[in-house]
């Protein structure tokens, strides 16, 4: 049996346990086999699972890296807000198996946790191993003891496979029950999750076969397996994921507040960072490296926005594309080693951009090559994880003027972009032909009078006359 065919066995008969641990296993298996068949395929296998299909959604758009990072980022943020949240407790109720569960309990050596069995497969059992195994103490139990030791507890603490629209969430079967008679018996119950767990359509509750509970076959006799249940969004004090601790109401409002994002694209150089100064030093040294004469800065600064290689070619005078490419090579090797000592901010960018990203995901679309688009942004000390995505001229077939970044960047997001903002008449230009508001930026080496000539929506100061636009 090969490897893809294993994955999906092992996800469908419940050897993978806990929405994570089947996510990065789908994961797994959509880099052996990556296609919409696949996908199709591997959400067939356990229908109650929407961190599934976000994150294949994700891996789809981006790539198996990016998704298997985003997963890692948003843990991280969990484990942050858990430890918070479970450094002064002391005795918890707790059903089943969550992997992020275990991780979260595991934060205090103090506790005494009472956990089920989780009746019919005993993944309860799991839970049990891995937290005494810690040094936790740990009282394993039949499912229906549950009444006497949620009494005993501080809080009970359950995972999700499903948060959904209305605040509910959907967990092993019993959950709904434990939860229910928590809030009778005034204990609060807390959801660990991941927010890719949170799913605006129906989901279908998993039923499995009989003969997991009783193989028993008699006339007269139904054995009903259902896998899951739900959680009255009533009966749960909060949601503990990477949003924070958040009530099932307030998490739903940060979900949409997300989804309901629109996307604004940036250009990078003269825009977000003032790095002219490292190119013209990085094409000086290729031109001269390559026998031909410096030029000074402004002779060489009214080219930038242009696509690189015409910039090579206006700053050189050869069409050579052999010189061509081995002018760019050179200005690149260049610019890697020394743009830390010539990039900087431009003063009020990082701000405005914070702002924003309540209501947008933010997009950086730049001439450079991806990968000098990603050290000039960190060169210039921007924290890469701020920016929503990333496009180079290297990412595309034709970079601006032409639209091709901005049509990908909304391909990549699956939504529209409302602007496009840059400081030169080329972002304008590439704008415009993809049918998005422009914003033009007075912080390059274009004047308003040669900026208005395009017809930009807008011409603003610097970036923080944007937040008045937007």
């Amino acid at each position: 049996m090969n490897n893809f065919n294993k994955i999906c066995e092992d996800i469908k008969d419940l050897r993978i346990q806990g929405a994570v641990n089947v996510a990065k296993k789908g994961l797994e298996a959509y880099s052996l086999k990556p296609s919409k068949d696949t996908i199709r395929k591997l959400l067939s296998l356990r229908p109650t699972e929407p961190m599934l299909r976000n994150v294949l959604d994700y891996a789809e758009r981006f790539s198996v890296k990016d998704t298997y990072s985003l997963i890692d980022k948003h843990f991280e943020k969990i484990i942050f807000y858990g430890k918070k949240f479970i450094k002064h407790k002391r005795k918890i109720f707790t059903h089943c198996h969550s992997s992020t569960v275990v991780d979260v309990l595991k934060l205090n050596k103090r506790l005494h946790v009472f956990n089920t069995e989780t009746r019919p497969l005993f993944q309860g059992r799991k839970t049990a191993e891995e937290l005494s195994k810690a040094g936790i103490d740990v009282i394993n139990i039949v499912d229906s003891a549950a009444l006497e030791y949620i009494q005993k507890s501080d809080a009970v603490i359950l995972g999700a496979d499903a948060i959904l629209d209305n605040g509910n969430v959907i967990n092993k079967i019993g959950s709904g029950m434990f939860a229910e008679i928590a809030y009778d018996h005034r204990k609060p119950v807390y959801i660990i999750a991941d927010s890719l767990k949170y799913s605006d359509r129906i989901v279908k509750i998993e039923h499995r076969i009989p003969e997991e509970i009783w193989d028993k076959g008699m006339k007269n006799l139904k054995v009903d397996n259902p896998a899951f249940g739900i959680i009255q969004a009533k009966h749960i004090k909060a949601i503990i994921s990477d949003f924070g601790i958040l009530s099932p109401e307030e998490f739903i409002k940060e979900i949409k507040k997300i989804r309901n994002k629109k996307l604004i694209c940036f250009d990078m150089d003269n825009t977000l960072v003032h790095s002219d100064r490292a190119h013209v030093y990085a094409f000086n040294y290729a031109l001269s490296d390559l026998g031909f004469k410096k030029l000074t800065y402004m002779a060489m600064a009214v080219h930038f926005g242009k696509p690189k290689e015409d910039v090579a070619e206006a700053i050189s005078g050869t069409k050579d594309e052999n010189i061509i490419k081995k002018i760019i090579e050179k200005h690149d090797d260049y610019l890697y080693k020394e743009t830390k000592r010539y990039c900087r901010k431009i003063p009020g960018a990082e701000r405005s951009l914070k702002k924003l990203k309540d209501k947008y995901y933010v997009a950086v679309l730049s001439n450079c090559s991806h990968k000098s688009t990603e050290i000039i942004l960190t060169a210039a000390g921007y924290d890469l994880d701020f920016f929503d995505l990333l496009i180079g001229s290297d990412d595309v077939e034709n970079p601006k003027p032409y639209p091709d970044e901005i049509i990908q960047a909304e391909q990549l997001m699956r939504i529209n972009s409302e602007y496009m903002v840059g400081d030169s008449i080329y972002d304008v230009r590439a704008g415009k032909k993809a049918k998005v508001k422009t914003i033009a930026v007075l912080t390059g080496h274009y004047t308003r009078k040669e900026l208005e000539k395009e017809k930009p929506y807008k011409i603003i100061r610097n970036l923080r006359g944007l937040l008045r636009i937007v």
